[in-house]
């Protein structure tokens, strides 16, 4: 954990150093802090995404909350390509209201930086650096028939990303190198693939649209095992980039959280997501 923070301040000095060099060499670069616009629109349907979130699952009857947030840094444009640098973090819980709003689990996940670049119209590349760990809540460290487990992992990214004008969204698929796994022990099997689409099939005015979404993910360590989930419902943007989404979602496969590593689910939830 304090190597990944250590690497990751060091890739932000360096990376906001890098306009003020290369201006020697092209008058194009145009350095801007905390830009108000990003340049990756969020993964809609990945449930582990850094928003605002609650959710109410119909089966089982638990509520999925969750608080972060994407905050883009600094963006300029290096030899001609478009670059933005973000930071993102976000703790999301799973409470059961059925024992007096016990907390079942609880994790943690932070991105240390992630560095967006635009090589062409409609092609952006991702890379950054990340750190995940997740806990057993209060609630269930009460069943004495549930042991808590050891979960956390740090990871580096590279994803492509289509943004799509003909879909008002984007395509992408990338991959996670987990250099770091512990799930009760050290784990190697450090790989992870994630594959997803959003879309505005329809609009109802300019600011409302109806949205869809489709997330899948598979994870070296549960032998390529999947976890999909699908999200559509109404999505409202404000002028200022602020989305607000009333969101309908059904998950399948392996539990996203490591303290039900291993287990298979299906649930779907009804609820409210705010992406800054």
């Amino acid at each position: 954990m304090r190597l990944s923070a250590e690497l990751g301040i060091l890739f932000l000095v360096v990376a906001t150093t890098l306009p003020l060099k290369a201006q020697e060499k092209a008058d194009s670069l145009s350095p801007r802090l905390l830009p108000s616009e990003h340049l990756v629109h969020d993964f809609v349907a990945d449930g582990l995404a850094h928003r605002f979130t609650a959710t109410r699952l119909l089966s089982p009857h638990e509520v999925c909350v969750g608080t972060g947030g994407i905050l883009p840094l600094v963006e300029y444009v290096l030899w001609d390509l478009p670059v933005q640098i973000s930071s993102g973090a976000s703790i999301q819980a799973r409470l059961d209201p059925g024992q007096g709003i016990a907390v079942l689990s609880t994790e943690f996940s932070v991105d240390f930086f992630l560095l967006d670049i635009e090589l062409a119209d409609g092609l952006i590349i991702r890379t950054g650096m990340g750190h995940a760990s997740h806990h057993l809540g209060d609630g269930a460290a009460k069943d004495s028939t549930r042991q808590p487990i050891d979960y956390s992992r740090d990871d580096v990214q590279l994803f492509i990303i289509h943004p799509s004008a003909f879909l008002c969204g984007q395509l992408y698929a990338g991959l996670r190198y987990n250099y770091a796994l512990v799930i009760g022990q050290p784990v190697r099997k450090p790989l992870s693939f994630q594959i997803g689409i959003h879309a505005l099939p329809w609009s109802l005015s300019p600011e409302l649209s109806v949205y869809v979404g489709w997330d899948v993910k598979l994870q070296q360590e549960l032998s390529y095992g999947n976890s999909q989930r699908y999200e559509g419902g109404l999505q409202y943007k404000t002028a200022e980039g602020r989305i607000l989404r009333i969101a309908v979602s059904y998950s399948a496969g392996y539990d996203e959280r490591g303290q039900f590593f291993g287990k298979r689910r299906s649930e779907a939830g009804m609820g409210i997501v705010v992406s800054l």
